[in-house]
């Protein structure tokens, strides 16, 4: 599958996502908010990016296939500024750091999708807003930094119609303006 079909894919999921607002008002009092719509769209992005961060590590011979592979992989170099990357939810006043504590354990949005999926009879309430926009972003960062592997990144970004991602340069070296920070 190449880049475009995977920023295809996330600009519906962000258009479903963007969709709710008329339903929950997205704020930090509603983070908590669960649904079954959520607990798809949480499942539905996390497992993007799943697929986008297991194609990247193999573009480089590492052979993980499950989270902490990929945070092992991603703890290396410039990778490691995954960390430090912030989303923007720009009309709801909402940020979003996804990456920020993969250090020692998964993101939370990532353990959220785990639970729901396997224990959804008693953790189906980490289905929340706060994790589909978390997840929503960390996608949003695996589908730049698959792009930009490919060598498709400015061709293939899309139109963000819900999210932003303010530190984003485009430039012939795609460079993020904040903390230094260049997409490997």
């Amino acid at each position: 599958m190449n880049s475009s079909h995977h920023w295809s894919y996330f600009a519906a999921l962000e258009e479903d996502v963007e969709s709710l607002s008329r339903f929950i008002h997205f704020s930090a009092a509603n983070l908590g908010t669960y649904s079954i719509e959520l607990a798809r769209l949480l499942m539905a992005s996390t497992q993007e990016v799943d697929v986008l961060f297991k194609q990247i590590c193999a573009k480089h011979g590492d052979k993980s296939t499950k989270e902490p592979g990929y945070r092992n992989f991603f703890a290396k170099g410039d990778y490691a500024k995954i960390r430090s990357i912030e989303i923007s939810a720009p009309r709801f006043g909402l940020t979003f750091k996804p990456y920020e504590n993969w250090i020692n354990q998964a993101p939370d949005w990532w353990t959220a999708n785990n639970k729901v999926k396997h224990q959804r009879h008693t953790e189906f309430e980490r289905a929340s807003l706060g994790n589909v926009l978390s997840s929503l972003s960390g996608l949003l960062i695996a589908n730049i930094y698959y792009a930009n592997e490919e060598g498709t990144l400015q061709k293939d970004l899309v139109s963000l119609k819900l999210l932003s991602c303010k530190k984003l340069v485009r430039t012939n070296t795609m460079a993020f303006a904040a903390t230094g920070f260049k997409v490997p």
